[in-house]
């Protein structure tokens, strides 16, 4: 029988060892169970949600195969090498790692597959298969590290050291206590999230996939050549293995700092790419124009249905802006710093969740009422007529039902421009007036009601109402701003909005 022959054999002992050891029966379907039930499913999933929800599997799944891998490996370093056996230390330490990473990779693949399986839509994104490969290659940190720990340390040590962490990063996760211990798991934390995912969002271009692909290749050497350089009796080979961990080391650094230099906000970044804001796949619904990232198409019916009846409201001689959505690797300036004649969204969406909308609602109420963006300034309309105009318009969008939340939309929109008691009750008290009064007085002194000078006496004027100061106070239990911080936020000498 030859030594391939006899290698392949052993591998497939080896794997069938790995199935029914004791350690792989109970963990695995105990961390299984526990994976499932801390997974968390929006109601419209994006490959960023896929991968993040990956990355955490990888941890667990990693873990134990870490303790499954422990036991054989410490087995073969401690006792074979005075065994007169036909394949070499290292040729069956290798069958032993060909084995485990190949259950640790099924694992994984399966494991990774449910997640779209059970989506209630498709994925939205683009998917990057090398991605996905990379996310596989991460789970091998867990039964390489096993071997890496069994022959440097020929103990069970780093076994405990896992067994005693890992409850200790739950309780930490748990409890959030500020003692010198938590921060230290706080910083363990950080490492271990900088091995798993080195970049600070999603890989959803081929660039970025293939800077998450060379990390986790990387690791994978440093983790293969340590098993390498522990071989005794091999000095030059140590030396030579170890050198070139170091520079594998050097290498990730540098990838790190490139990628985080290169693709996280560009108002940080000294050397930020230029993006592409080519209006490809733009697509025109009444008067608005939305531009969606690639693979979210679909989502530009859940936006229209949300601005449709707040931009029903604002006349059509109003401008209105670009729906473009952005995220750091695609169109980054426009979701930091939007261009003129945009409104910037994310990649996430949830339609239940009436935050989402408002904010989108503000954003376009914002730019059509000659404000400054909404979310991205630095000023106080305080006792200007637009914001309460504003407030009313979004407290007009698709998921508010009932007075009470249309309120809470129009406080959200005011919350970002400093009101006063004043603002606030104005615009308490438009919730509660007939729409279609509030809407006619909107339509006929549309630039009248937009111009920084308009005050709130002129908007009561129009509407009949007494004067602001003489309005009787909002429903403090409605209200998300207590009367103690009006005016809400900010400073005295912020600068008023133009």
């Amino acid at each position: 029988m030859t030594s391939a022959s006899i290698f392949w054999r052993l591998t497939g002992l080896n794997l069938r060892h790995l199935l029914i050891s004791p350690v792989f029966l109970v963990l695995m379907p105990l961390m299984l169970i526990w994976l499932w039930l801390t997974t968390s499913m929006p109601a419209l999933p994006t490959l960023n949600d896929f991968f993040t929800d990956s990355v955490l599997k990888v941890a667990g799944v990693g873990a134990v195969m870490f303790a499954v891998t422990t036991f054989p490996a410490l087995r073969e370093v401690r006792h074979s090498h005075d065994l007169a056996l036909p394949l070499s230390s290292a040729l069956r330490l290798l069958s032993l790692t060909l084995a485990s990473v190949t259950v640790t990779s099924v694992i994984m693949g399966s494991v990774a597959a449910l997640y779209p399986l059970f989506a209630p839509v498709p994925l939205a994104g683009v998917f990057q298969p090398i991605a996905l490969v990379g996310v596989i290659l991460l789970s091998w940190y867990g039964p390489l590290s096993a071997v890496v720990s069994a022959v440097w340390t020929r103990s069970f040590m780093p076994l405990v050291a896992v067994g005693l962490l890992f409850p200790t990063y739950l309780l930490y996760t748990a409890l959030a206590l500020v003692t010198p211990a938590d921060l230290v798991m706080e910083q363990m934390s950080r490492f271990m999230y900088l091995a798993l995912s080195p970049l600070p969002f999603y890989p959803d271009t081929f660039e970025t996939a293939l800077i998450y692909l060379t990390h986790t290749l990387l690791m994978v050497l440093c983790l293969t050549l340590l098993v390498l350089a522990a071989r005794r009796g091999a000095r030059l080979r140590r030396v030579a293995c170890l050198g070139v961990v170091g520079l594998s080391l050097v290498g990730l650094v540098g990838l790190q700092a490139y990628a985080n230099d290169v693709y996280v906000d560009p108002e940080r970044s000294p050397s930020p790419l230029p993006r592409d804001l080519a209006a490809e796949g733009c697509v025109e619904i009444g008067r608005m124009t939305y531009c969606p990232l690639p693979g979210y198409e679909p989502w530009v019916e859940h936006w229209s249905t949300e601005l449709t009846p707040v931009v029903a409201r604002i006349p059509d001689r109003a401008p209105l802006p670009v729906i473009w959505q952005a995220n750091p690797t695609r169109r980054s300036d426009t979701l930091y710093t939007p261009p003129d004649g945009t409104a910037p969204v994310g990649e996430y969406w949830d339609p239940e969740n009436p935050y989402h909308g408002m904010d989108l609602d503000s954003s376009v109420v914002a730019y059509s009422l000659g404000l400054p963006p909404y979310l991205y300034h630095l000023c106080s309309a305080t006792g200007q007529a637009r914001v309460v105009v504003g407030s009313w318009l979004v407290s007009r969008g698709a998921v508010h039902e009932d007075a009470s939340t249309r309120f809470t939309a129009a406080e959200w929109f005011l919350m970002d421009y400093r009101p006063d008691l004043p603002d606030l009750s104005l615009a308490y008290l438009l919730t509660r007036l007939p729409e279609e009064r509030v809407a006619a007085v909107i339509e006929e002194h549309w630039e009248t009601l937009t111009s920084p000078e308009a005050d709130l006496d002129t908007l009561t004027e129009l509407l009949d109402l007494p004067p602001a100061d003489e309005l009787p106070e909002p429903d403090w239990e409605q209200a998300m701003i207590e009367p103690h911080e009006l005016p809400y936020e900010m400073g005295e000498d912020t600068p008023l909005c133009p």
